[in-house]
């Protein structure tokens, strides 16, 4: 039981990352998603274990990315700010 539930989880999981990633049409997707559900359902679960990881990993790499674009735009925005001030 807590394996279906863990292999659900992780294909919801799994489904999401692959949707969000690149600008892709809708039918490369669908067969994308198709081939990776696939190959999800010959992973044992260590496999499994290892892709989830990685696709974490994948999404805060993404995130602490945005977060130093926006923190670079904020100190030249304020460096802005002070030398109008001037």
């Amino acid at each position: 039981m807590m394996e279906e539930e863990g292999g659900e989880i992780g294909m919801k999981h799994m489904s999401k990352s692959w949707m969000m990633s690149g600008e892709m049409g809708a039918e490369h997707m669908k067969r994308r998603w198709m081939v990776m559900k696939m190959l999800w359902d010959k992973l044992d679960d260590n496999e499994k274990k290892q892709l989830m990881r990685r696709l974490l990993d994948e999404q805060i790499m993404k995130k602490e990315c945005k977060i130093k674009l926006m923190q670079h735009k904020l100190e030249t925005l304020q460096m802005i700010k002070q030398r109008l001030e001037k």
